[in-house]
């Protein structure tokens, strides 16, 4: 199911509208369209600023337009007019901003975020980001990011000294200064990047990152000092700033890591996103975000109409009750997305939430649609499910010695104390037997029927609560329908007949998944599928970290509750 914590309805106007848009083209709706258009002009221009997220979204449309426009303006001329007014509006918001860039001081920031001191902590604990400065000066064309061309906003000095000196001191190292913006843009009284770096070494706040530029124009001599002092830093390469790295190089005799040195991306984002594909996430960072304008839960996504930037930022604000906890890099990669996420509560008690996130289901939903797209985690929902099939618990038995000799290694490893032995026998035993269970055909048929269930549980209720997303999955989604035979979409069709199909191995449980979904996404209250979850309610089971049926599931021992 989804997560009653969190709603998710915390979607930007803007935000709004661009799927709204989206929807009535892939529908070649263009009188919608213009009237949509029409709309977001008109709330466009009440405004004389825009927060950072509405900013993007208005990029996107009009981004959205210029893709289309053929279109729309053979059947609705007049929608032109929208754009140029528009562009025109937004350009004056964007000359007036990086003209007269803001200041934000720790107080002002703190009071507009209107979260507790209490909830302030649990973002420290976990942020994976500090977005130190709104806007970027490097006008990439393929920008993940959709960084709003400029510097915009920044934080003051002291309060990223503030900022950054309360997160070392809760014991997190592992963020950086950056987030759509670069690190050498941020300046405040004469002071820069290079004054923040020394200001850390001095209280030995010691990130376990560094930082990514691409050197803007007019920054060339922090990054030669950088570069001097060996600094933890790498620099991404392309044909506008070659030549001002070779200089810097030449000039220090020095070479800086070079994290990207293409034109190209893998990923054809920013303005050269086509509107309609599905790609891979372009970020592995779970955790919280800190921008001058708020503070986020930050999610993964599959880069796609639904999540243009590739992840997903749910606004915390003074109802929030959980921080996601920061995963990433190799951390990060290693979380699989389907289950439900780990975050700490507002004591900072780090607990499971109780069902999947709309982000989550989203990627649930397009999962596997595309062969390049890799899920943003380490194992898709394609392997998932075949670690269910019966050569994979075959395997698992092979290699049950094994397994059992590491489990009493990592717990045996250090014997002190006779409630330590205790404890690690009982944790010990917990896991052979949860090993076991993944050994046994019966009980991996229980934990697939589980998985599916609820699955399928929190895709109905994201459908029904999201309409035009479904409308936007229902696009991405409609040459996926060629892989199944028709008669897998006749409403009278029966689970029975699909499990013959699965018994004699004609589809596998990812082929029923689909199935499924691809029912659900004509009719989110299709039979078949409601019955299917009325059938097999499930949970998941935090301890076990599998899904269960409710009838069949083993009650938790209580220590680990």
């Amino acid at each position: 199911m989804q997560c009653k914590i969190q709603t998710g309805l915390n979607i930007f106007f803007f935000e709004r509208k661009r799927e709204q848009l989206l929807v009535s083209l892939f529908k070649k709706d263009y009188r919608s369209f213009a009237k949509i258009y029409k709309e977001v002009w008109d709330e466009l221009n009440k405004n004389k600023y825009l927060y950072e997220q509405d900013q993007k979204a208005v990029s996107q449309i009009q981004n959205i337009f210029k893709k289309f426009k053929k279109k729309i303006i053979r059947e609705v001329f007049w929608a032109e007019e929208i754009y140029i007014k528009i562009r025109k509006k937004n350009s004056d918001i964007t000359k007036k901003e990086i003209k007269n860039p803001g200041k934000v001081e720790f107080d002002d920031w703190f009071k507009l975020l209107g979260i507790s001191q209490k909830q302030y902590w649990q973002v420290l604990k976990t942020v994976a980001n500090f977005q130190i400065t709104k806007g970027c000066s490097n006008y990439c064309r393929r920008c993940n990011e959709w960084a709003l061309a400029g510097r915009r906003k920044h934080f003051s000095y002291s309060a990223v000294k503030r900022i950054t000196k309360d997160i070392f001191e809760s014991q997190n190292s592992k963020f950086v200064h950056y987030s759509a913006s670069d690190p050498l843009d941020w300046e405040d009284c004469g002071k820069n990047i290079s004054d923040l770096l020394m200001f850390m070494k001095k209280n030995g706040y010691k990130s376990e990152y560094g930082f990514l530029t691409k050197i803007p124009k007019g920054t060339e001599h922090i990054a030669e000092k950088l570069l001097e002092n060996d600094t933890d830093m790498a620099v991404s390469i392309s044909d506008i700033n070659r030549s001002r790295v070779g200089k810097i190089e030449k000039k220090v005799n020095k070479k800086f890591l070079s994290h990207h040195d293409s034109n190209d991306l893998l990923i054809p984002a920013g303005l050269d996103d086509d509107f309609v594909s599905i790609k891979s996430s372009i970020t592995d960072n779970y955790g919280t975000e800190i921008t001058p304008e708020g503070v986020f839960n930050i999610i993964p996504t599959f880069t796609s109409p639904l999540n243009l930037t590739g992840q997903c930022r749910i606004k915390i604000n003074k109802e929030t009750s959980f921080f996601l906890i920061g995963k990433t890099g190799m951390d990060g990669l290693c979380v699989e997305y389907f289950y439900p996420l780990k975050a700490l509560n507002l004591q900072g008690k780090e607990f499971v939430l109780p069902g999947l996130l709309y982000p989550q289901v989203e990627n649930l939903l397009l999962d596997g649609v595309v062969d390049a797209a890799v899920s943003p985690g380490m194992m898709n929902v394609y392997n998932f499910f075949k670690t269910f099939e019966k050569d994979a618990v075959k395997q698992r038995k092979k290699l049950v010695p094994a397994v059992v000799k590491t489990l009493k290694k990592q717990y045996y490893k250090n014997r002190k104390g006779s409630d330590s032995n205790r404890e690690n026998v009982f944790l010990l035993g917990r896991d052979i037997k949860n090993y076991l269970d993944l050994c046994s055909m019966e009980k991996n048929n229980r934990f697939k029927k589980a998985a599916l269930s609820y699955f399928l549980r929190s895709i109905v209720d994201y459908l029904i609560i999201y309409p035009d997303k479904r409308e936007i999955v229902s696009y991405l989604r409609k040459q996926d329908k060629k892989k199944y035979d028709k008669i897998f979409f006749d409403l009278n069709l029966s689970e029975e007949f699909i499990q013959n199909k699965y018994d004699k191995l004609e589809i596998t449980t990812f082929d029923l998944f689909n199935i499924f979904i691809l029912r659900v996404l004509n009719n989110p209250l299709d039979n078949l599928v409601i019955d299917y979850i009325n059938r097999y309610p499930s949970v998941y089971n935090s301890v076990k970290q599998k899904y269960v049926l409710i009838k069949l599931q083993d009650s938790a021992p209580s220590r680990q509750d």
